[in-house]
């Protein structure tokens, strides 16, 4: 950009229309990102001339990408929006082609191909794999669901003592367990818990189990504080909020039930409104995955809250606002970048560059506030 974007400072009130506007674009977005020849996913816009897709760099936000494209189709198709058919189908051939690649990998057992390869890897292929069968189910690979159970059963083997798990698949990147804890841990468990109900009840009583005592383990007052006095909370906490959302809706538990999890989203929340991010202008140069994700944690802690009516003592409004912020940036910064970015968003206000989850993290955000007011 040849100038800095300069942002109002007014929060506007976001309506339905803003929100499914953003939604269009960051469909326009994921199409520039994914109609190229091998049909595979970009890892930003705009491409670089030497290793310019996804799987390049990181196999997690590849197919995690995938699944918000997923969870996109399925989206247009609910509201009767209409994509396109041209459209559509590089978004078929693009679920197809990643899900054939990576189920390959696993085949073969090929993990340590995968860079930086984790059970947030194959949280997240589980997930993709539950969305294909729902939306394209003529793409899902040959003997899916032989390997969704080697996948959950190379899981359940990997639990510790203490309720947490081996991350990492070479064992030379377990320095990184804690510090890499607070993304992979919960990527693993939302996939496992997308599984449940599609296998033997002696299966799923396992999952359950494994996901039982990897809750209590998060809920661990010494876990939560290292990681919400560090400099990752914001992402830290929108990882607990999305795996407390799904974990407790399978479940359908009221607050009595839960006394353990309640305390501890009780205690997020209240790190979270007093974390840098919640106090300072975005446009202070704020990274935009930051922004992102801060929106996509304080919808699903919204919906937790609503749903277990959980009493909190915030200001008033507090989400609400929080909400419309971010969502009053982010579209000014997709609006302000749409010649050149096509619908993504930028790195920060002054950068050039765009990466492909990012707008993943928006669109899975907006699209829960949508249906919510419908």
């Amino acid at each position: 950009m040849d100038a800095p974007l300069k942002f109002s400072e007014a929060i506007m009130t976001i309506n339905l229309q803003i929100v499914e506007k953003m939604i269009l674009q960051i469909a326009e977005f994921f199409h520039s990102m994914a109609a190229n020849e091998q049909r595979r996913l970009y890892y930003m816009m705009p491409p670089k001339s030497s290793f310019p897709y996804a799987y390049q760099h990181s196999s997690i936000r590849d197919v995690a990408t995938i699944c918000n494209i997923l969870d996109l189709v399925h989206f247009f198709k609910e509201r009767q929006m209409m994509l396109g058919a041209g459209v559509m189908a590089v978004f078929e051939e693009v679920v197809g082609n990643t899900l054939q690649k990576y189920h390959e990998l696993y085949q073969k057992n090929k993990v340590l191909d995968l860079p930086d390869g984790n059970i947030g890897d194959i949280g997240f292929f589980l997930l993709a794999l539950e969305k294909c069968s729902q939306v394209f189910p003529s793409k899902l690979p040959d003997l899916w669901k032989t390997t969704r159970a080697q996948l959950v059963n190379r899981l359940l083997r990997r639990q510790n003592e203490d309720g947490s798990m081996r991350l990492f698949f070479d064992s030379r990147l377990t320095v990184y367990e804690k510090s890499a804890e607070a993304f992979y841990l919960p990527e693993a468990l939302i996939g496992l818990i997308a599984t449940l109900g599609h296998h033997s009840k002696e299966i799923d009583n396992q999952i359950i189990t494994l996901i039982q005592r990897a809750i209590l383990y998060c809920c661990q007052d010494e876990n939560r504080e290292r990681n919400v006095t560090s400099d990752i909370v914001t992402f830290y906490a929108n990882w607990q909020f999305q795996l407390f959302y799904h974990w407790i809706y399978n479940q359908s538990k009221g607050e009595n039930e839960i006394s353990l999890e309640v305390e501890h989203l009780k205690r997020l929340i209240n790190a979270l409104m007093n974390s840098p991010i919640a106090k300072i202008p975005f446009e202070h140069n704020v990274a935009t995955v930051e922004i992102a994700c801060y929106l996509e944690g304080l919808v699903h802690a919204r919906d937790v809250i609503s749903f277990v009516k959980i009493a909190l003592h915030l200001p008033k409004d507090w989400f609400e606002k929080e909400i419309n912020r971010c969502i009053h940036f982010l579209y000014q910064l997709q609006t302000a970048t749409q010649l050149t970015i096509k619908g993504g968003f930028v790195h920060t206000p002054n950068s050039p560059e765009a990466r492909v989850d990012v707008a993943g993290h928006v669109f899975n955000a907006l699209a829960k506030l949508s249906r919510d007011q419908h």
